[in-house]
């Protein structure tokens, strides 16, 4: 109609279909359309005018995908390439995957295990707490802070026998990319604290109380001086389920004995039977 907006489209050779350019004002006579200010002819190939259809797509499609006609459809040529992953604010938080900004990393591995030896546990707990796992996310292109990861442990099998606290248990919560940890109190040591830091989460493996107030290996009857206990450790994508890497843990509990100069601070001193605990991380092919 006359005087009437419109849209103009153009074909674009690169995406193999019909794009939007802007609006085109109808003349008075009905005859010419004519592009609004900051609009028009882009580049050469086909024009045309007229209201789009009701339903269907603006060729805006998400990063992963395509404008197939009046759809977005997967672009099988854009995985495993950067995109802006919904409800994390902002560029490169995930990977194409199927169509999908996938949120979480594909790659994962052991920066540092920190060993919290028996002593900062002593006198309090007459065993050992474990140790603490920073652990690196990938590829690092991508920031995956907006990623929610969970685990889950099993365990394989162990020489220990006895215990009453099992090692190889799942943790219930989730695991943040990127946010740092807490302060984390240890009986007799400074607290620890976990320094936020990109692509990093920090994972606790640790022998909970009551277990660790008395000599655990005592505590089971045994009479041996070493064991271990080995579990897989699978961390897997909260948003797809999907697995991301595997983990064997090794526990190793081994008994020692502790001067007790914090209970006997005079001579003689009496050494007390402990038990230490040294975890090991390692991925699993």
């Amino acid at each position: 109609k006359p005087g009437e907006i419109t849209e103009l489209y153009s074909f674009d050779h690169d995406m193999g279909s019909f794009v939007a350019t802007g609006t085109a004002t109808v003349s008075e006579d009905g005859l010419v359309l004519t592009g609004d200010a900051g609009t028009g002819v882009l580049k050469g190939g086909w024009h045309c005018g007229g209201n789009p259809n009701t339903t269907g797509t603006v060729a805006d499609c998400p990063d992963c995908k395509f404008c197939n006609g009046r759809t977005c459809e997967a672009d099988p040529t854009k995985n495993a390439t950067t995109c802006a992953a919904p409800g994390c604010g902002g560029k490169n938080t995930g990977l194409c995957a199927n169509g999908k900004c996938d949120p979480c990393p594909t790659e994962m591995s052991v920066a540092r295990m920190r060993q919290i030896p028996l002593e900062a546990a002593y006198p309090p707990a007459l065993t050992g707490v474990g140790a603490i796992a920073d652990m690196d996310v990938g590829p690092a292109s991508v920031d995956w802070s907006c990623g929610r990861l969970f685990e889950r442990v099993e365990a394989l099998f162990g020489t220990c026998t006895g215990l009453i606290s099992n090692p190889c248990q799942s943790a219930r919560g989730q695991f943040g990319v990127g946010q740092g940890g807490p302060s984390i109190s240890i009986p007799a040591g400074p607290p620890i604290t976990l320094p936020a830091t990109k692509n990093r989460f920090y994972d606790q493996h640790m022998i909970a109380p009551p277990a660790n107030r008395f000599d655990i290996l005592g505590q089971a009857r045994t009479e041996t001086e070493f064991c271990e206990v080995t579990c897989r450790q699978t961390y897997l994508c909260a948003d797809t389920g999907r697995e991301i890497a595997r983990f064997r843990l090794i526990y190793t509990f081994i008994h020692s004995l502790v001067s007790n100069t914090d209970v006997f601070p005079e001579p003689p001193f009496k050494p007390v039977r402990a038990t230490r605990i040294i975890v090991r991380k390692t991925p699993e092919k």
